[in-house]
């Protein structure tokens, strides 16, 4: 599935499940309380659905709610004009984070910063996103140039932003970039996400009703990320 045609269903099923839009406004509230203030847009990129508030939408692909298509490696956008660049489950449909992430700095005023929200792969998560179509591709070379690719072939790995932000031998990265695209990791917190797991997402039921929801956050709140995560939350900043 082309990302057009997936982001066409999952605007219906945002449509039809309230359980799913308040998971994501809590995701959306752990994103904003990281964007600093003052001047300068708030940009997110791969916007899909259009969910995130108070931001200029782009996506490669034009529809009625987005503001700009665009291709994350060629942004239109003058230099040192934002304050923010938001990519929720973007990062890991980048074939080369670097190239896309060094666009982004340009873009970005000193101070600004590049906010990844994406897939965290631990012990118990791995399983449940290998079921995925998007798989995690764990050993797989992350491609590092600073070239943009050629075209914008629809790319999927989802273990990218675990490998590169929280390394580890397994990974492939012993350790976490200190540095990629111009920008430096000032804040890596990954966190147990299983009342998003269980619910299904935008293509499956989900497992538990909507009024469980506040003890399956409970719950996740009180699990330790390296054995359950599944999100985490990077915040690359240009010094």
């Amino acid at each position: 599935m082309n990302g057009a045609s997936e982001t066409d269903r999952n605007a219906r099923a945002w449509a039809e499940r309230p359980l799913l839009r308040e998971i994501y406004a809590g995701f959306h509230r752990r994103i904003a309380a990281e964007i600093p203030g003052g001047g300068g847009a708030v940009i997110e990129l791969g916007s899909g659905i259009g969910s995130f508030p108070d931001a200029i939408l782009t996506d490669v692909f034009v529809r009625q709610w987005l503001d700009v298509a665009c291709s994350a490696y060629r942004l239109p956008f003058r230099d040192g004009s934002a304050r923010a660049i938001v990519m929720f489950d973007v990062f890991h449909h980048l074939a080369r984070p670097a190239a896309a992430l060094a666009e982004c700095a340009r873009v970005l005023a000193c101070g600004g910063r590049v906010i990844i929200f994406d897939v965290y792969v631990s012990a118990a998560s791995f399983p449940v996103y290998q079921l995925h179509p998007a798989r995690v591709r764990w050993r797989a070379p992350i491609d590092l140039s600073p070239e943009p690719p050629a075209d914008d072939a629809y790319y999927t790995g989802q273990g990218n932003a675990t490998r590169l932000f929280f390394g580890g031998v397994a990974a492939g990265f012993s350790r976490p970039v200190q540095e990629i695209g111009r920008l430096k990791p000032t804040a890596t917190q990954a966190f147990s996400a299983w009342h998003y797991l269980l619910s299904g997402g935008f293509s499956k039921p989900a497992l538990y009703p909507r009024r469980a929801l506040p003890l399956l956050r409970w719950i996740d709140e009180h699990l330790p990320p390296k054995i359950f995560g599944g999100r985490c939350l990077v915040v690359l900043e240009k010094r």
